[in-house]
Order: C-alpha cells, then sequence, then structure tokens
C-alpha cells in the first residue's frame, strides 16, 4: 500500500551505505459504503447508496475481485405535474486477472502487467407509473500496455440485453405514436467488440502535454454485414427472437 526508502551511511570513507525499503501491505479484503447525492438538467435530483467488497488475492495468484450492490432514486423538482420518479437498483461483479488468459500467446513489457477483465451484472429501473426495465451485461476482454505512453484495451465481446416489464396502458397511449418512446419499451440486445486506444504524456515535466483516447465500437455492425440487417429498408433481424443493434 505504502512505499518508504531510507539510506544509511555504512562506510563514509568508501562512500557506501545502505538502503532499505519499508512496506506497508496493503489489505487482502476491503468492504466500503458509499452515498451520493446528484442533480442534472432535467431537474432531477437524487441519491444513491453502493456497497463494494474488494478481493485483491482472489484465486491466490493476485487476482482482483470487486463485487458491489447498489440502490438509487430520482425524483423531479419543479418542471411538469406529471413527471414520473425513477428508482434503481442493481449488483455487478469484476475479475481482473494478471495476465493474458487466451489459447495463444502473448507478450508485453515486464515493467507493465497485462491483465484480462470479466465482468457481469444487472440493473433493475422503475419509472412509477409507466415501465421498468431489467438489463443486463457482461464482458470480456484484455487491458495491456506497450510502455508508460501507449495502453490498449480490447473487449472481445460486450453485451447488454434490456427486457422491459410493467408496462403501463398509459404508457402505451402516449407512445403510440411516437417511435422513440416506444422503442424505449422493446427487448434490445446490444453486442460487438469494441477497441480502445489511449497515448499521453502527460507525466513528462513539460510545458504542453498531449493526451488521446480513440475508441472503435463494432458492436452490431459485424452481424448486421453478416445477416444483412438494415432497419431503413425494413430488414429488421434478430437473435433469439430480440432484435440486436
Amino acid at each position: 500500500k505504502f512505499v518508504k526508502n531510507e539510506f544509511i551511511v555504512s562506510d563514509s570513507l568508501q562512500h557506501k551505505f545502505d538502503t532499505y525499503y519499508l512496506l506497508t501491505p496493503r489489505e487482502l479484503q476491503s468492504l466500503r459504503l458509499e452515498a451520493l447525492g446528484r442533480t442534472n438538467s432535467a431537474n432531477y435530483a437524487g441519491s444513491e447508496v453502493n456497497l463494494n467488497w474488494t478481493h485483491r488475492n482472489f484465486f491466490r495468484g493476485a487476482e482482483q475481485f470487486k463485487a458491489s450492490v447498489y440502490g438509487a432514486f430520482d425524483f423531479q423538482i419543479g418542471g411538469p405535474e406529471n413527471a414520473k420518479n425513477i428508482f434503481r437498483t442493481g449488483a455487478n461483479a469484476q475479475l481482473s486477472i494478471p495476465r493474458i488468459v487466451a489459447p495463444f500467446r502473448f507478450n508485453s513489457s515486464s515493467a507493465f502487467v497485462p491483465r484480462t477483465n470479466i465482468s457481469v451484472g444487472y440493473e433493475f429501473q422503475n419509472r412509477t407509473e409507466d415501465y421498468s426495465l431489467n438489463t443486463f451485461t457482461g464482458s470480456f476482454g484484455y487491458n495491456w500496455k506497450e510502455n508508460a505512453r501507449k495502453e490498449h484495451d480490447l473487449k472481445i465481446f460486450d453485451i447488454t440485453y434490456v427486457s422491459p416489464a410493467n408496462i403501463t396502458d398509459a404508457y402505451r397511449e402516449v407512445s403510440q405514436n411516437n417511435d422513440a418512446l416506444e422503442r424505449v419499451v422493446k427487448p434490445q440486445l446490444i453486442f460487438g467488440p469494441i477497441y480502445s486506444y489511449t497515448y499521453t504524456n502527460t507525466m513528462l515535466q513539460k510545458p504542453n502535454t498531449f493526451y488521446y483516447k480513440g475508441t472503435l465500437d463494432l458492436a452490431g455492425n459485424l452481424t448486421g454485414l453478416i445477416t444483412g440487417a438494415n432497419v431503413e429498408k425494413d430488414k429488421e433481424r434478430k437473435i433469439f427472437g430480440v432484435p440486436f443493434s
């Protein structure tokens, strides 16, 4: 957790000294409770409570496991009188393995440890008197650095599945002639690879530094090309009965 070095002269005539490194070990596990308050431009205000648990040696190989549960609510201050309150609750888990787990060999700089990242999550959102949404997420990918300036993040797959429920008759009536509102309460499946590249030299002692992050998101593109999907031409394709994007 903390590192401190100390230099003690051992032979002043020969100009020699001994170096000591004092290490403070980090806790193997930690439990943290967070309470947040927030507002946004839509005149909504709310609060969120998070309970996070971290284990830094989950399989005794320096794997880091994080799990969290949370609950939140938002209500509108001012604005339309018929504004609906929003309640959210969910949980997620992340496992970070300090090596590349793959059927191929991966060479990386010894100064930076590559990681395999796995995550799953679930969220339940309830818009009172309108509808509810069940959202499931999952991802698998890798993160590695060429050097201190260049970082790569590749998610082999990143999946989001949204399933609506408890849609009220009042909302169906309002969304009947509004495609945007109607699309909100349709099942959705979003998946595909995502690649991010980051370059920075902000750690250098220079008057001007540079930071760049670019992302290539191919969610639905490759599958759409293979299946010939085209919404504009009314060629919607489905996987397990759910439209994908």
